[in-house]
């Protein structure tokens, strides 16, 4: 039971039934540096990941 993340060109698959700060963890990058999406929708790093679906990162960016 997985799901998968993509960062990039980057495919990772995680634990389904765990929090998407969990599996950013667990793949070695900081939750605080990225935005988290389902279905093209931001989620919370709280949400519990499901079984074969597709989560989204993108590299939070900021400037002045």
């Amino acid at each position: 039971m997985t799901a998968k993340m993509v960062l990039g060109d980057q495919e990772y698959e995680v634990p389904a039934g765990i929090t998407a700060k969990q599996a950013l963890d667990e793949i070695g990058i900081p939750w605080q540096t990225v935005l988290i999406t389902r279905e093209g929708v931001l989620i919370s790093a709280d949400e519990a990941l499901k079984e074969g679906e597709l989560i989204k990162l993108v590299r939070a960016v900021s400037g002045g």
